[in-house]
């Protein structure tokens, strides 16, 4: 078999695509993959309601196969447990989690628990501790309190350590749901060498579909049902949004758990960072090109994954949702932040300001506080709160139609977003954009709790 090897480095990532020329490798790539679970984490600790694992960060090489269009990108990245996502971390909700991490990386790194309600040391950011050095090791501990799909990354050099491939599911399961356990899935996207070397990556970035989805690092896998409806989606990519269709699939669950009410997948956005939980008989998941910088769906659908099922159908008659609708806007504005910024020079702020010199809003503990975002640049951001969850008030003065409670929420072009806060947990909480060269360039700041 000829091979011609080329590499390149896109956004830190060294890569070397091989392209083969061969009918016969053609022919041996020509097969969807099954789909595998992904390794769970091995609990070390035999008390009840006690979860414990040791967890290692390290260099790994990846090897991404894209079977339909025979080529592979081989990336010097990293890797949890030497595993591309990280092992499934997977609890019930009031456990305990004990997390012995060590750093065999040649760089610091922290891990962050995006969407738990964890301790301010705990959290995973530098603001508050030092980061864990090379050859270091760190304990994280935590009680779970909210059941739902969260995941782990770092927050240190994130654009860069996350982008590499450090990353995991965190599911923390409710016995009282029907089908507590699901299955876990990451979605990362991989963009293969191009030529134009004054191709702007943000702007490519913003057509990542002509790069390649991953599903827990696979490409485009056969999905077989056996014991769940349940697909429990995680968003790892830096930059790229999808845009999710599937026929037959109804999306029950968002950041912090089980959605107020069950709804089709037609407005189900996953933007970076973000969760979502379907239900489904069987079907394709595909997403459509979406661009940063707004505007209507546009370009040919691809497809993400199949999915096969031996189960009868699923019933919604089973899930309690519970039809809350939103908490009324009693229209006082305790705090804002207004989110800024330019594609074309990669400068982002939050209330003029560029993380780290900050200026930080401070409120109360125990007291319910509400924030007004407004976004007044021309370019879409996934807005995430570390330490708290936040409910959703209304989108440019309207109201959503049911209960939406979440820890990062999109916010379009020019929208006015007002949400909800208890201010529950004490410390210093990072608020930032999830679009990671975004947070990196700047936007990003920190709200305290006092």
């Amino acid at each position: 078999m000829i091979l011609l090897l080329l590499s390149c480095t896109f956004d830190g990532l060294d890569q070397s695509v091989e392209y083969s020329e061969t009918r016969q490798a053609i022919a041996l790539a020509s097969e969807q993959p099954i789909f595998q679970e992904h390794p769970e984490a091995e609990d070390l600790n035999p008390e009840p309601n006690i979860f414990q694992m040791d967890l290692i960060a390290a260099r790994k090489q990846h090897e991404i196969v894209d079977w339909m269009r025979d080529e592979t990108i081989v990336v010097d990245g990293y890797a949890y447990n030497d595993l591309l996502p990280g092992p499934t971390i997977r609890v019930k909700i009031g456990d305990r989690v004990i997390i012995a991490f060590q750093n065999d990386l040649d760089a610091p790194t922290t891990i962050h628990w995006h969407g738990l309600q964890v301790p301010e040391d705990m959290d995973g950011v530098p603001w508050n501790r030092d980061p864990v050095m090379p050859g270091e090791s760190y304990n994280y501990e935590f009680t779970v309190q909210t059941a739902g799909t969260f995941w782990y990354h770092p927050h240190f050099d994130t654009e860069h350590q996350a982008n590499h491939g450090l990353y995991g599911a965190f599911i923390v399961e409710d016995p009282a749901d029907p089908e507590p356990r699901g299955i876990s899935i990451i979605l990362d996207d991989w963009p293969f060498p191009y030529q134009d070397d004054d191709l702007n990556e943000e702007h490519f970035n913003q057509k990542h579909l002509e790069g390649v989805w991953t599903v827990n690092g696979v490409v485009n896998p056969k999905i077989q049902l056996s014991d769940s409806h349940r697909l429990r989606l995680i968003n790892s990519s830096n930059t790229g949004f999808l845009d999710l269709a599937m026929e037959d699939a109804q999306w029950i669950g968002a950041d912090q758990g089980i959605r107020s009410q069950a709804t089709g997948l037609d407005e189900l956005l996953l933007v970076t960072g973000d969760r979502a939980d379907i239900l489904t008989n069987g079907g394709v998941l595909s997403a459509h090109p979406y661009s940063h910088l707004g505007g209507e769906r546009f370009g040919e659908s691809k497809a993400l994954f199949t999915v096969e099922s031996e189960l009868p159908a699923y019933s919604l008659s089973n899930w309690n949702f519970s039809q809350e609708t939103p908490t009324p806007d009693s229209g006082r504005t305790d705090g804002y932040y207004s989110f800024q910024g330019d594609p074309r020079t990669s400068r982002w702020l939050i209330n003029g300001e560029v993380f780290p010199e900050i200026t930080i809003q401070e409120f109360e503990f125990g007291t319910t506080q509400i924030l007004e975002i407004r976004n007044v640049s021309a370019t879409e951001h996934p807005f995430h709160l570390h330490g708290l969850k936040f409910e959703v008030l209304s989108v440019n003065g309207t109201a959503p139609d049911f209960k939406q409670i979440e820890d990062t929420f999109n916010i379009r072009p020019f929208q006015r977003v007002r949400i909800l806060i208890e201010m529950d947990n004490l410390g210093d909480w990072m608020t930032h954009c999830h679009i990671l060269p975004h947070a990196e360039n700047g936007m990003m700041t920190v709200l305290r709790v006092k």
